[in-house]
């Protein structure tokens, strides 16, 4: 009866969203975005099937530069960044305007111009001071602008790992706990960003059970939980980002090892597990290989798709095991790797601010494009 309900209100939020979607099928369309950077300057150029007129505007906490197209459509692929650039993502800003946004490494200040359909967005650095006091919602705009009643959204939960008593991985004086609370507060940020409704499981430096994860996901109405580590590996050499999916046989041994470290979680502060209900256990993973699983591995395609390949764990990024936290049976689940502490590459970039930028901005794509598909496939 939860599941169906789940299903029944997903399909009514399908169609709400669909909604707004058709009523924003005419208008100009742009597929692809470019971005260049030459001396000291990041040009970013959209070429439309018909003229446009951008509005472009500034926004603080983080840099961003956010670019509307009124009764214009977009759908852009993967972006490579460049120079201040550090990704882009779009979507709808209301039933006639699309909106770009500009994920910045540096304060920027920005200007466009547009001729015959191609639009070029130019950046030049400046300084923080010169940029929070320009940036701002233009009058008339504002953050929800456009965007449908909250009912109408979907919602992603986010899983920042480990926490409190349990400080995950450690290693070259980064704590695990401290790091994925970080990224989910910055990838929360983006993702509302573009419309999605976000709850996080934690909040806060405190222990949260691998249980009750999952039901602090369910209680939030969860379309998609993803749960973000920085674990480590005994193979320094292992290094990218990579995404694991729920399966009952691991696809491999160190996928295997990883979650059962994982796993183990609750037994740090609680000191054991109630074993689950065999029979009970058995229905659920058939219930997430039906469908939720394959949503699920959809989605870490997707992830994966968005990163650029050298940013990926060599060899096979898209693993699978029997993680806990990922059993819901109604909710896709992922759990992404944004890099192990084990190595001394991934240190580095997980300290990186202009990384962690692009690294919000894939996944944010990612998602987008996700619940996008799965739209449309639910109309087929």
């Amino acid at each position: 009866m939860r599941i169906t309900a789940c299903m029944l209100a997903w399909s009514l939020a399908l169609t709400l969203i669909g909604g707004v979607a058709e009523r924003a099928v005419a208008g100009p369309l742009a597929r692809e975005a470019r971005v260049v950077a030459i001396d000291g300057a990041t040009t970013v150029v959209l070429r439309f099937d018909a003229p446009v007129t951008p509005e472009v505007f500034t926004l603080a906490e983080p840099y961003r530069v956010v670019v509307d197209f009124p009764d214009a459509r977009l759908t852009l692929g993967p972006t490579a960044p460049a120079g201040v650039a550090a990704g882009l993502r779009h979507g709808r800003a209301g039933p006639d305007r699309a909106r770009l946004v500009i994920d910045l490494a540096a304060p920027a200040a920005a200007s466009a111009s547009h001729a015959e359909g191609v639009v070029t967005v130019t950046l030049t650095p400046t300084d923080a001071a010169a940029f929070r006091a320009a940036a701002g919602w233009p009058p008339g705009l504002g953050p929800v602008l456009g965007r449908p009643p909250r009912d109408r959204r979907p919602t992603v939960v986010l899983d920042p790992g480990h926490g409190g008593a349990d400080p995950g991985a450690v290693r070259g004086g980064l704590v695990e706990k401290d790091i994925t609370l970080s990224f989910s507060r910055a990838l929360a940020h983006a993702l509302r960003t573009a419309g999605f409704a976000v709850a996080k499981t934690r909040d806060a430096d405190v222990f949260v059970s691998l249980a009750e994860r999952v039901d602090r996901a369910r209680a939030a109405g969860a379309d998609l939980f993803l749960s973000i580590h920085a674990d480590a590996l005994p193979r320094d050499e292992a290094s990218g980002v990579s995404v694991y999916t729920l399966s009952a046989a691991a696809s491999d041994a160190e996928a295997a090892a990883l979650a059962s470290r994982e796993n183990r979680a609750d037994a740090a502060v609680d000191g054991a597990f109630a074993d689950e209900d065999p029979d009970i256990a058995a229905a659920l993973i058939d219930l997430v290989r039906r469908d939720t699983l394959a949503e699920a591995e959809r989605m870490a395609r997707a992830i994966l798709a968005a990163f650029p390949r050298g940013d990926l764990l060599a060899g096979r990024p898209h693993r699978a095991a029997g993680f806990r936290v990922l059993k819901a049976p109604d909710i896709p689940s992922a759990l992404i790797e944004i890099g192990f502490l084990s190595s001394a590459r991934d240190r580095a970039r997980i300290e990186d601010p202009a990384w962690r930028a692009r690294a919000v901005a894939a996944i944010t794509q990612a998602v987008t494009d996700w619940f996008a598909e799965r739209r449309v496939a639910s109309t087929e």
